[in-house]
């Protein structure tokens, strides 16, 4: 018996410290794919949990990268390039570049509340707070409240982050430490 409550513990405790689940992860509600009638290009759309809608399209060739992705698959969000995200399924370890946010459901995202101390503390409309580091509180001073926001969490002991975020209205992006719990 004492046996088995210690494996129960063991197993409890690594599967709570290793889970990907985290409140800037997403669940994937609805997919859809569509084979363009007149090029050789499948159109993704994909809706998260959040209300967020995501598009993209790409070659036919590449489909095979987009196999097993399915609704209920967890995901993270990242800023790329150009206003292009790249999704991360946390399900089958997989990422996807060049989605799309359909700005209609940008205001699903945490919106900056408060910028404090010239931009070296950031809190957001969810109630997390925030530590930006000497080299991004000169771009986060400049951030205005109610902008949008894309929160992605790195493990990042070289720049000694926790997450990086991206402003969607201005269009630039810090590294931070998260400092202090969510709403819930």
């Amino acid at each position: 018996m004492k046996k088995c409550l210690i494996t129960f513990f063991i197993v409890v405790l690594f599967s709570s410290l290793f889970s990907n689940e985290g409140p800037y992860h997403y669940r994937i509600v609805e997919i859809e794919t569509e084979e363009r009638q007149y090029a050789p290009f499948t159109h993704v759309y994909i809706v998260l949990d959040n209300g967020s809608r995501w598009f993209t399209d790409f070659h036919n060739h590449y489909a095979r990268y987009f196999d097993g992705w399915q609704e209920g698959d967890l995901v993270s969000l990242q800023h790329c390039f150009c206003g292009h995200y790249a999704l991360t399924n946390l399900s089958h370890s997989q990422l996807l570049w060049h989605f799309t946010l359909d700005r209609s459901t940008q205001d699903v995202f945490p919106m900056v509340s408060s910028v404090e101390d010239n931009g070296y503390y950031l809190t957001l409309s969810d109630g997390s707070k925030w530590s930006i580091g000497y080299f991004n509180a000169g771009t986060a001073s400049e951030w205005r409240v109610g902008s949008s926001v894309v929160v992605h969490p790195e493990n990042s002991t070289l720049r000694g982050t926790t997450h990086s975020i991206y402003n969607m209205d201005d269009e630039t992006y810090i590294y931070a430490t998260f400092i202090a719990e969510y709403q819930q």
